[in-house]
Formats: C-alpha cells, sequence, structure tokens
C-alpha cells in the first residue's frame, strides 16, 4: 500500500516534469537535460588570471543581482525541499529544475562556477550576495558624506550642526562645541 500511494502522490510530478521538460525542449531549444549524478558536474576551472576572476566576478554578480526575481530563492526552496525529503544526500540533482539547468553534467555560466544544487553552493552565493550589497551601501553612504562635506566647505551661511542635533556620545555632545558652531562670513 505504501509504494501505491508514493506512485500516486509522484505521478502528477512525473507528469509536471515531463510538461516543463517539453516546454523547455520546444520554446527554449533546450537539448540536454539527462539527469546527473553525484560528483559528475564538470565545473569550470579556478581562475588563473586577473580577467578570468573579473568575469567569475561578473557571472555571480549577475546571478545575485536581482531583488524579487532573484533565483536564489528558488534554488533556496529547493534545497529546503531536498534537504527535508532526504536529509542523508548533500546535494539537490534529483528535480526537473537541476535537470534543465546542469546541461547533462556539463553547466553554464552561474552552474559552471558554484553548485547552486548544494548548500555549500548555495551559500557562497549569499555570502557574495551580503558582501555586494554591505559594499553598495558603503560606496553611497560614502558618496552621499561626501557631497554633503563638498556642500558644507563651499557654504558660507551653514552650520555644521547645533547642540542636540546629534545623539550624544558616551555623554558628550559633539555639536555642542566651537568648531560645530563656526559659520564662515561672507
Amino acid at each position: 500500500p505504501y509504494n501505491s500511494f508514493i506512485n500516486m502522490a509522484t505521478e502528477p510530478l512525473d507528469k509536471f516534469s515531463a510538461f516543463l521538460i517539453w516546454v523547455a525542449e520546444k520554446q527554449f531549444g533546450v537539448t540536454n537535460h539527462d539527469r546527473v549524478a553525484p560528483g559528475a558536474l564538470n565545473m569550470a576551472p579556478a581562475p588563473t588570471t586577473v580577467v578570468q576572476y573579473i568575469n567569475r566576478y561578473q557571472t555571480i554578480n549577475e546571478y545575485v543581482g536581482g531583488a524579487i526575481n532573484n533565483p536564489m530563492y528558488l534554488h533556496f526552496f529547493l534545497l529546503v525541499v531536498c534537504s527535508i525529503a532526504d536529509p542523508s544526500k548533500e546535494y539537490c540533482y534529483d528535480n526537473v529544475i537541476a535537470d534543465l539547468t546542469l546541461n547533462s553534467g556539463n553547466p553554464e555560466g552561474i552552474f559552471a562556477i558554484l553548485d547552486l544544487f548544494t548548500w555549500s553552493g548555495w551559500i557562497e552565493a549569499y555570502a557574495f550576495l551580503v558582501i555586494r550589497q554591505i559594499a553598495l551601501a558603503v560606496i553611497a553612504q560614502y558618496f552621499v558624506s561626501m557631497v554633503f562635506g563638498v556642500w558644507y566647505a563651499f557654504s558660507d551661511n551653514i552650520k555644521l550642526c547645533e547642540p542636540g542635533d546629534v545623539d550624544p556620545i558616551f555623554g558628550f555632545d559633539l555639536c555642542n562645541n566651537d568648531i560645530a558652531q563656526f559659520v564662515r562670513s561672507p
């Protein structure tokens, strides 16, 4: 009875998978969609030149660059489902999305650089995303600070701040001193 229940549950998924493969073949020209065995991926070789590192960076950056339509969420969902279904597996190649993406073991693009159907590959991509977002925020904040600094430097009638504008740090009000109150006269 258990096997018939499993067959009943997987039959719609098999039909849906077959439909996705048919769409990939007809609409996108995907022809290599064989299941990949663990350890059988032909990953891109490690970069040896600066240009290769830049190309790798750009490929990863394109993958993690989107916000709402970011494919990282799909891979996260797949990894969670695979981990729940079989916690002993360290990979998630047994699904139609991996079949269509991994090009029968010869992946292209981001999939040749990072194995996103494993937790380690996904975590590496996510760490890249976090570092990238922090770097972009720091650069943006630096730019805004520079604009305000130049504006203040060339302004003739504006103070840096008034006492109480900035929360006291260690009980010291940064704006309650002669430097912050200085106004250049024209």
